[in-house]
């Protein structure tokens, strides 16, 4: 083979990656994403020198849990874009202004993190997220840069200005794909065709030790998140969980029905720090004898091979967090997944990729019984783990060799103007203006309302 014959992914290598955005949180699952993209990344361009933007992360309080898992300091860079002060019109007009502020003109490759961050709801539009987090996609597209979206969830769609903005994002020359069935079929729909991948979440490119073999573990865990917490939801206060609200019944019915199998003990992990509060809660409604009580704790957990060392003890793992069901998987545990729709649709999704969908259960509107009925006909199926793993490998591969290939086309920069970006960075600048307006505009009533009652209490002590 000559050197004009060769491929152009040896004339042309990918020197340098810039990932958006990195991942910077208590929750060990999108730590996990930030690693596994690391050796993933790494498997396919070996050679370039890769840089993490973080996303308003300056002063974050979790961002030293997070640093670790952005690998070592020799083998990336870490920088942090902030918002605050930015008009995202301004960005919409001109993409590359990303790039230019976050030092990133020199990359070969934009890579857009894994994650849930694309969907949006009539009720709570997520337009500023929206933005943000495909923003890169754009930015790539005007300076001529390859550009991959990692495997995601994606959606729903239920605003009008979300739809042209995926549309916009289908129609680019990305490299995009779903990490779970559910968002893949939404997003061939979306598109029309079936040109969406399906392949496996980051954090399958773990790097990991062989599992540690316990004897006679006997051992049961459960990692689950609270209804009405996320990032799909509007904030709410840890106080508001309810242990009379159906869903926690559900899940106190639930993991009765595990805890009259013969386990020894059985743990409550803490994946993230909003999974504390749940788990103290449920702990403390479970109708347990002395001796389950005894064995019956919680762990917190701290790192990515902490999680993986824990799991190695226990037989089974119940959960409603994913990547506690991914981690469970890679050091082939049997698991059963729970989950509500306002979480989105990524649990069932990655169950029916596994080809496992009874091993998934929706409790958003199951009464309690029904929920325990429901679990204990499919208590005793396990996971083919040897088939599962093979089909899991295979995806992996294939995801490389995508990868590989959609590098090895050069792309020509395009100046032409999105109006989905566009149309949403005017509603994002005029909340943010509108808020600011009422922000001074309180604070002048209150400072007005101060002076009256000063006045006022002159007069009656004159």
């Amino acid at each position: 083979m000559t050197s004009q014959q060769q491929p152009q992914s040896l004339a042309n290598p990918v020197k340098a990656i810039a990932i958006f955005f990195g991942h910077v949180a208590s929750n060990v699952g999108d730590l996990a994403i930030n690693t596994g993209q690391l050796e993933l990344l790494q498997k396919v361009y070996p050679e370039a020198a890769i840089k993490f933007v973080t996303l308003n992360a300056s002063g974050s309080k979790f961002f030293e849990h997070s640093e670790s898992s952005f690998g070592s300091e020799a083998e990336v860079q870490v920088a942090n874009f902030s918002t605050k002060s930015t008009s995202a019109l301004e960005y919409a007009l001109d993409p590359a202004l990303l790039l230019k502020n976050t030092k990133t003109l020199d990359a070969d490759l934009i890579v857009i993190a894994a994650g849930e961050h694309l969907f949006s709801y009539k009720d709570e539009d997520n337009f500023e997220v929206l933005f943000w987090r495909s923003l890169p996609v754009f930015s790539a597209q005007a300076t001529g840069k390859k550009c991959i979206i990692m495997p995601s969830t994606f959606g729903p769609f239920q605003t009008n200005l979300s739809k042209k903005l995926i549309f916009d994002l289908l129609a680019s020359d990305v490299c995009l794909s779903a990490r779970e069935r559910r968002s893949q079929r939404l997003l061939n729909t979306l598109s029309g065709s079936k040109s969406v991948d399906l392949f496996p979440d980051p954090a399958f490119f773990l790097p990991s030790k062989a599992p540690h073999k316990f004897n006679e573990n006997k051992a049961l865990a459960f990692v689950l998140r609270a209804k009405n917490w996320g990032i799909r939801q509007k904030s709410t206060r840890k106080s508001e969980i309810n242990v009379s609200d159906s869903w926690f019944q559900c899940y106190i019915a639930i993991i009765e029905e595990f805890l009259k199998k013969d386990y020894r003990t059985c743990k409550f992990l803490v994946q993230t720090v909003n999974d504390k509060f749940l788990a103290e809660k449920l702990i403390a409604e479970l109708d347990l004898t002395p001796s389950k009580k005894e064995k019956t704790f919680i762990v917190e957990v701290k790192s990515i091979e902490h999680y993986q060392y824990i799991l190695d003890g226990v037989d089974v793992v119940v959960a409603s967090r994913f990547h506690a069901i991914i981690f469970a998987v890679l050091r082939a545990k049997n698991v059963f997944g729970l989950y509500f729709e306002e979480h989105g649709h990524k649990m069932p999704g990655l169950f029916e990729f596994f080809g496992y969908p009874n091993l998934c259960l929706n409790i958003s509107r199951l009464k309690p019984s029904r929920a325990a009925t429901l679990m204990t006909a499919n208590m005793d199926d396990n996971l083919r783990h040897e088939s599962l793993q093979r089909t899991i490998e295979k995806s992996k591969v294939d995801m490389i060799e995508s990868y590989g290939r959609h590098c090895e086309q050069n792309k020509l920069p395009c100046d032409r103007r999105h109006n989905s970006l566009i149309e949403i960075a005017v509603e994002i600048d005029f909340k943010k203006r509108e808020s600011e307006l009422r922000r001074r505009l309180n604070k002048s009533i209150n400072s007005l309302r101060q002076k009256l009652s000063t006045l006022e209490n002159s007069s009656s002590e004159a």
